[in-house]
């Protein structure tokens, strides 16, 4: 079970630049979406799905602290079609919308 929670959390990594779903990460270890599903919670204790959407929100974190991108631009790299969905995601699990993030990041840097 460990190999293959380490095995999906590779895969996960190496793919953030789009919408991953539990079909095409099942595919990926050649097992069913809903026994990669139980294996993952009974390991972890959280779903694919939230681990993946925190994944892709501490990479924005650290593109909107080290990179010039758009917040436009680092939500489609992410694979965020949707821009407010994006927005609002990353508003539930930092307590800040992207534009406040990169301003307090930049208020931080210039902070001694």
């Amino acid at each position: 079970n460990e190999v293959l929670i380490r095995t999906l959390k590779k895969y996960i990594d190496e793919h953030l630049d789009h919408e991953l779903s539990r079909k095409e990460l099942a595919n990926s270890v050649f097992l069913s979406e809903s026994y990669i599903s139980h294996i993952w919670r009974s390991v972890t204790g959280s779903s694919l799905k939230d681990y993946i959407t925190t994944m892709k929100i501490e990479q924005a974190k650290k593109m909107l602290r080290e990179t010039g991108y758009s917040i436009s631009q680092i939500a489609l790299m992410l694979g965020y079609t949707h821009f407010a969905y994006f927005s609002s995601t990353f508003k539930k699990k930092t307590g800040f919308t992207p534009a406040e993030y990169r301003k307090q990041g930049e208020r931080n840097i210039l902070t001694p």
